[in-house]
């Protein structure tokens, strides 16, 4: 028996796949000659094995050879006794580890088999050599195989990797088949006379029945774009070959009439990774033929995936998340480290097209160089360039603000708010022998941990003193430095009833009455405060000094004090330390974040703790990670005034020193109107602040806004450089204002700016009195004395007759223009057809629609045309057919045809499209669109039927179509359009009116008329809404600045527009996902993704606000007008807007 399947393996080649090598993107080599000789390829069949390939690299001591099973097969049952392998035909001896004296180890787990070639004991193959690896009851050298693989249930192509830290690596696959994989159609003729006989090769007398046997069908030499089929049939037979990409073997049939038994057919022209289907013929002398089931292989794939969106997210200083995507699945790996060679990997087998990947363990403050390499599941690699971040250190939150401690009977009501950002929560420590020292002191015990703004801590001692430290902290686990209060609960006091005595009024004069400073008060109304009024964060509410908490005494010598200038202040985002003014004060705006350092330079001794007093307000200073300073971060006082301001440091040896200084908070500075004799503060008003009253101040650096708008108090105010500056302001129903240019000496800007109401339009009053008839008779009376002053002109009549032929010239110019670019031709088709079309309408059932296959809007004024072709026509392109009918499209882009009985097709065509559709080229149905065409014969079998098919048209990508230069020459070209329509009928309606005859009247008509159609082709349809590009440093809009749309699938250009002089552009579009491009000379490139429209059922408009940022080294100024031409391949965005 074992005889005999050796003979039959090696006659007929029965059930042998021979594949080609999928070679995998690395630096090693890829193994040769390599095959899977399975015993049966029948699906669910248990099957032996027999690997076989060349190594170029070759197999030394301690290196391993993997054989990767697709998951479909079943391996669980083979062991080490199930294996053999050979080198060169020598077998190696094998055991399940290297422990004893075989040459090598062989395990099975998870459809892996390894090889590992044991050290020392003389297995290593060489390079060039030919390895044999076999599975099953074929192992019967080392072992006694008695376990075979069983293969995948379903039929299709599967595949063997190989692979190993050898450093070949290689691909097979192995294409399983139906039980029942042949299918028999036999011809029998019947014997038309005695005589045996000879000659023949028809099928009359043949005597033959029986189709020929087909076996051994293999795929080999399978690339990105050829495969060669080959089978073997049991007799003299012919070969036919269907193939496609779906079992209807839609591209077509390969043939050889020769009459042999070994049979190949080369298939070209491929695409890359793509799944074919396949099945074989062949036909004997006597025409009996054998058709083979539906087989399957799949082209290589040989192109990298392409990575992008690329980005690197920081979290709590150590922590960074790498994402990027893929244009198809792929798996993931970062390598990073503190150069460009790296030495830590982070790697996700999965294949997706979404990657992330976490890095830890990072150190602070610390540059780290990274790259991202994808593979796809055919191993071709993506990798990107060398590219680096910095692991920035993470803040820690700002300090709460207002924190204060009310004692009452046994408790103590705290309160306090919570910065603004960056905060999770607030734990406060209560002790009993002083302030904490930092937020895990163990000497207090944790009265508070949570994210509210106020705690009643009870079960306290009267008489005792609770001393209270409150620690913001974020998600990272950084605490702020803290803030303190304190305080002694105690039993209530009886109330002594005061001795009620009268007390005299209070008359103040006229002269005693403080002077008002330009602004009287008044009632408040929306979007308007009294200017006047008490405004939180604005007002000077006190000029007393506030007492401080405690300011301990200075009980150090003269030698160990810290002196003054070692305190510093410091505000937006650290940008600017405040200096002290000559009055010894230091200026400042309220509820501002504020920075106090206390620096470590001159600080000699051992320091037990620092503290900062700033009105009734304490708090902690902490040493910073260089132990350069004492520091904590803190709100400013929230109302304007004087405060006592004191750093006081404790040091271990029970002495102290404090640092004085004043602190004085500024009223911020406001808008106000005067009306009706009323000052007012102006709410909604946009303030702009420019240096010098040039150039927009730009805030950002210092954690600023500039321009603002104002909250209904009006109030503004920025810390800024110290320079000169120019304030404006503009509100709805104001007219715009601007102050004079005011220097800033103390980094504050806080000028007040008044707005003067935009004085109500008078009408004059119109008198009801008058008789309506005489009015009318004195208006027409107005016009025929007009008309005869007119007439009277000299030379009018002569101007007239010259001017007749003139405007009929201009017109005929005008409308050479409108047919040449703007479809006047299609439009006039459409004109003298559509009142059959609506009459019809009644007939019929439905329109077709012509739409962007992209954008899914109607497509206005197209051409479609109906073609008869042959009644054996197939969807050749090469056969033109018989034209039969023409529409033109209405604004829905709908038509129909009623054709006769026959094959027909369609044909669309329309300036700047392309037919038939390449980006629908595979879809039936495309969202609401049903039956979408794609030049598919149409067969028409009901002489009632209606020719209605959805017909998607591709936007061109050609470059005329979307040059700049083109978009702004059609915008003026539609201007000019329609002026000289406007134009037209002025000077046809004077030359009607001063010479009145025949062809004077007619030419209004054709002005007219002309109009209508410059409104119909030329008139684009003003916009809702607008988008606006403008310049990032200035605010300016940008003019001739370049925007484009683009679908993110195929990268595709689909509309270019150019923004006017105010900078402003605009984008219809339809249900579909795309990505918007900004661009102009001497800017940096901005990208706008994702734009999702899919869920959206109407078109509708896109129009984001764009800012561009000047290149550095560049120039914002608008004066160059050059345009860039639009991108020929656009990468996928990087960026959202």
């Amino acid at each position: 028996m074992q005889h005999f399947t050796k003979k039959l393996w090696s006659s007929v080649s029965a059930i042998v796949l021979v594949t080609m090598l999928v070679a995998a993107v690395s630096s090693a080599a890829t193994v040769t000659s390599a095959n899977d000789y399975l015993t049966s390829l029948q699906a669910s069949a248990a099957a032996d094995h027999e690997v076989v390939f060349t190594t170029p690299s070759g197999v030394i001591e301690g290196e391993t050879v993997t054989l990767t099973f697709a998951s479909a097969f079943d391996t669980s049952s083979i062991t080490e006794d199930d294996v053999d392998v050979l080198d060169e035909a020598i077998e190696l001896t094998t055991a399940a580890d290297c422990s004893g004296s075989e040459q090598a180890s062989v395990v099975m787990a998870a459809d892996m088999l390894t090889v590992t070639i044991c050290v020392g004991d003389g297995g290593a193959i060489a390079a060039a050599s030919e390895v044999t690896i076999r599975i099953g009851t074929n192992a019967a050298s080392s072992g006694t195989g008695s376990n075979q693989i069983t293969n995948p249930t379903s039929v299709g192509t599967y595949y063997v990797n190989v692979s190993g830290s050898f450093g070949d690596s290689g691909s097979i696959a192995l294409p399983m088949l139906d039980a029942g994989s042949m299918t028999v159609t036999g011809r029998v003729t019947e014997n038309s006379g005695g005589g045996g006989g000879g000659g023949g090769g028809g099928a009359s007398g043949c005597g033959d029945s029986t189709a020929p046997t087909i076996s051994s069908i293999v795929v080999s030499g399978v690339s990105a774009d050829s495969a060669t089929v080959g089978w073997k049939s049991s007799e003299n037979a012919s070969g036919s070959l269907d193939y496609g990409t779906t079992s209807s073997y839609e591209i077509g049939t390969d043939e050889d009439t020769s009459l042999v038994t070994s049979h190949s057919m080369e298939l070209s022209s491929l695409s890359e990774g793509a799944t074919y289907h396949f099945r074989v013929r062949s036909s004997d002398l006597c025409g009996n033929e054998t058709i083979s089931s539906d087989q399957t292989f799949d082209t290589l794939d040989e192109t990298a995936p392409e990575i992008s969106d690329v980005d690197v997210s920081l979290s709590c200083d150590t922590t960074a998340t790498v994402s990027w995507s893929t244009d198809e699945d792929a798996n993931s790996t970062v390598s990073y480290g503190r150069t460009s060679t790296y030495g830590s990997t982070k790697e996700d087998v999965a294949f997706e097209t979404d990657h992330s990947l976490v890095l830890s363990g990072l150190t602070r403050d610390a540059t780290y160089h990274f790259q991202i390499t994808s593979d796809d599941e055919s191993g071709n690699a993506a990798q990107t360039s060398d590219a680096t971040f910095s692991a920035d250190s993470d803040t820690a939150p700002s300090n709460v603000s207002g924190f204060s401690v009310t004692a009452g009977d046994g408790t103590s009501a705290l309160s306090w708010t919570n910065p603004t950002t960056d905060v999770s929560g607030v734990r406060i420590l209560a002790c009993t022998g002083g302030y904490p020292d930092d937020e895990s002191d163990t000497n207090c015990d944790v009265a508070y941990d949570g994210s509210g703004e106020s705690y009643s801590h009870s079960g306290l001692s009267n008489g005792t003193t609770y001393y209270y430290g409150a620690f913001a902290y974020d998600t990272c686990g950084q605490f702020a430095s803290g803030a303190l209060g304190q305080g002694t609960p105690s039993a209530p006091e009886e109330e002594v009833l005061p001795i009620e005595e009268e007390t005299p009024p209070v008359v103040t004069s006229p002269e005693e009455t403080p002077a008002e400073t330009g602004v009287e008060e008044g009632s408040a109304e929306e979007g308007v405060a009294d200017a006047s009024e008490e405004v939180p964060a604005g007002e000077e509410s006190s000029e007393e000094v506030v007492a401080p908490v405690e300011i301990p005494e200075i009980t150090v010598g003269d030698e160990e004090r810290v002196p003054q200038g070692d305190m510093q202040f410091f505000v937006a985002n650290r940008q600017i330390r405040l200096s002290t003014a000559s009055s010894g004060a230091v200026g400042m705006l309220s509820s501002r974040p504020l920075r106090v350092e206390l620096l470590t330079e001159h600080i000699s001794k051992e320091v037990d703790r620092v503290q900062l007093v700033i009105g009734e307000s304490a708090y902690l200073m902490a040493l910073t990670s260089d132990e350069s300073a004492y520091a904590t971060d803190i709100s400013s006082p929230g109302s304007s005034g004087t405060y006592a301001t004191a750093v006081s440091i404790y040091y271990a040896d029970g002495t102290t020193q404090s640092i004085s200084t004043i602190t004085d908070v500024e009223p911020d500075g406001y808008v106000f109107a005067v009306s009706d004799g009323q000052s007012r503060r102006v709410g909604g008003a946009t303030i702009s602040l420019s240096v010098n009253g040039a150039v927009t101040w730009d805030g950002s650096p210092y954690g600023q806004f500039n321009p603002i708008m104002t909250e209904s108090i009006g109030q503004l105010g920025w810390y800024v450089p110290n320079t000169t500056y120019v304030l404006s302001a503009a509100a709805d129903g104001y007219i715009s204002a601007k102050t004079g240019t005011f220097s800033v000496t103390n980094n504050i800007a806080n000028p007040v700016i008044q707005l003067e109401p935009t004085p109500a339009e008078v009408v004059p009053p119109t008198s009801i009195s008058e008789n309506p008839v005489t009015v009318i008779s004195i208006v027409s009376d107005s016009i025929v004395h007009a008309v005869e002053a007119l007439r009277e002109v000299p030379g009018a009549e002569e101007a007239t007759t010259v001017s007749i032929p003139v405007v009929a010239v201009i017109t005929a110019l005008a409308t050479v223009v409108l047919a040449t670019s703007f479809n006047l031709i299609p439009f006039l088709q459409y004109v003298f057809t559509s009142p059959f079309l609506f009459f019809w309408r009644r007939k019929r059932r439905a329109f077709g629609i012509v739409y962007n296959a992209v954008t899914k809007l109607p497509i206005d004024l197209a051409t479609i045309r109906l073609y008869r072709m042959p009644d054996d026509w197939q969807g050749e392109s090469n056969v033109v057919g018989r034209l039969i009918q023409s529409r033109v499209t209405d604004k829905g882009g709908r038509y129909f045809f009623l054709p006769d009985l026959g094959r027909y097709r369609l044909v669309a065509s329309k300036n700047g499209f392309v037919f038939p559709s390449r980006y629908l080229s595979d879809e039936k149905d495309d969202g609401t669109f049903l039956d979408v065409y794609h030049a598919e014969p149409i067969e028409v079998t009901d002489k009632d039927a209606v020719i209605a098919a959805n017909v998607p048209l591709d936007p061109s990508g050609e470059a005329k179509f979307h040059e700049p230069k083109a978009v702004v020459r059609v915008r003026r070209l539609r201007i000019a359009q329609q002026v000289v329509a406007v134009v037209g009928i002025v000077l046809s309606l004077i030359a009607a009116v001063i010479q009145p005859s025949v062809i004077s009247v007619s030419m209004v008509g054709v002005q007219i008329a002309f109009y209508l159609l410059v409104r119909r082709l030329a008139a684009p349809q003003r916009p809702k809404s607008w988008g606006i590009v403008y310049d990032k440093a200035t605010g300016r809009p940008l003019a001739h600045a370049i925007a484009r749309v683009f679908e993110p699938k195929y990268n595709k250009l689909l509309e270019t527009a150019v923004t006017d002089s105010k900078g402003r552009y605009t984008f219809l579009l339809g249900p579909n996902e795309y990505y918007t491009v900004y661009e102009k000379e001497g800017f940096e490139t901005s990208v706008a993704h994702p734009i999702d429209y899919r869920t959206h059922a109407e078109p509708k408009e896109f129009s984001a606000d764009v800012p561009l940022a000047p290149k550095e080294g560049g120039s914002s100024s608008q004066g160059s007008s050059e345009m860039t031409q639009p991108p020929t391949a656009p990468q996928p965005p990087p960026a959202s807007v």
